[in-house]
């Protein structure tokens, strides 16, 4: 199965600071200007399906890229990674919580942020979601996601380990292209 896998572009400058995972937040005004180099980089008549995050951030992207009265499935699966309370707070103040961020930043594979998922639960769901597509038969697949979303596919396919993911995000906007010949399962995630 081939999957693309697009991520969202640049957020509004003012939750660059934020923690905001699953939050959602606004694009920044230079949405305009990002959206057509993404959408330049896509054939569409290649997909069987194509999917997208709830978040506006993915799915603005999604509705602009895909022609209105072509199908996008909305999945929740595609969500960025749930930093729980840490959502919507700025990184400086969250950086002040020294215990509950080291611990975090030692184990985030396995360990979440309070009330928030670890990677390895992002990971699975989006194993999950990937099992189901490539069980449906599909061939082909376009996704509007998060740089979680992208690097947990990534690590599925030995190109990143998920220990590398936070320091491996891909750029706003970016368009990458696995193939996948087997169905996911959370065991071949390379930690």
């Amino acid at each position: 199965m081939q999957i693309t896998l697009v991520r969202h572009t640049a957020v509004a400058p003012e939750w660059q600071v934020v923690c905001y995972g699953n939050t959602d937040i606004p694009l920044a005004t230079t949405f305009e200007e990002e959206a057509p180099r993404v959408a330049a980089q896509i054939d569409l008549s290649l997909y069987d399906r194509i999917l997208s995050s709830p978040l506006s951030r993915a799915l603005r992207l999604a509705r602009y890229c895909v022609p209105e009265g072509t199908h996008i499935e909305v999945d929740d699966r595609l969500k960025e990674m749930n930093f729980g309370d840490w959502e919507g707070q700025p990184w400086t103040s969250i950086l002040e919580t020294e215990q509950e961020v080291s611990a975090f930043f030692e184990y985030f594979i396995d360990r979440p942020a309070p009330r928030g998922e670890s990677l390895r639960d992002l990971a699975q769901r989006v194993a999950d979601l990937l099992d189901e597509l490539y069980r449906s038969g599909a061939q082909r697949v376009l996704l509007f996601s998060h740089g979680g979303v992208v690097n947990a596919v990534r690590s599925m396919a030995g190109r990143i380990t998920l220990q590398e993911a936070f320091a491996q995000i891909l750029p706003y906007g970016s368009v990458t292209t696995i193939e996948l010949d087997d169905l996911i399962h959370i065991d071949q995630i390379r930690l």
